[in-house]
């Protein structure tokens, strides 16, 4: 079965690394981020509901992305024991909410000029194209390990465009 250039491209030893090194970046800042949640729901009942609900939103769409990750290297190993559907689900989430992150850190990076905000903003890209690899891989080896094809993909595409479009309103509204 034919490979797409997405998902040579993160097959490789190169992109991995690099991987590894905006998740030396992303995986702290998830953690804060989900850690100091009951505080940020806690404030936003009081103060600006919106950067509340945008940041709730966007940590649990990471975490939920982590999720995907997890369940798609699980799944890559036994395709035939996974739920394709769930973990693309998953997967999806987590790419809206590293596309509305990284669209986010942008805009302060060209703000303040920031080197080290522009590398931050490069993290979460690097977790978009990583996802969208999985998204790629994952149907092919379960159609290669039991002949039947995905029918999941359309869900899922339908689901990273709803998530790409909130990302958008989000960092709209935030400009």
């Amino acid at each position: 079965m034919r490979r797409h250039l997405i998902e040579r491209f993160t097959d490789t030893p190169l992109f991995r690394v690099a991987l590894v090194l905006a998740g030396t970046f992303l995986i702290p800042v998830l953690g804060i981020g989900l850690t100091s949640l009951p505080l940020v729901v806690l404030f936003a009942t009081s103060g600006d509901r919106l950067q509340g609900a945008a940041f709730v939103l966007l940590s649990i769409g990471g975490a939920l992305g982590l999720v995907g990750w997890v369940r798609a290297v699980m799944s890559a190993r036994a395709p035939k024991r996974h739920n394709l559907t769930a973990t693309l689900t998953f997967l999806a989430i987590g790419i809206a909410a590293a596309v509305g992150v990284s669209g986010f850190l942008a805009f302060f990076a060209l703000e303040s000029e920031s080197p080290w905000l522009a590398v931050l903003a490069s993290s979460p890209a690097v977790w978009v194209l990583g996802g969208v690899g999985w998204m790629q891989r994952l149907p092919r080896l379960y159609t290669e390990h039991t002949g039947r094809p995905v029918d999941a993909l359309p869900v899922t595409h339908l689901l990273t465009g709803i998530g790409l479009s909130l990302a958008a309103v989000l960092i709209a509204v935030g400009l």
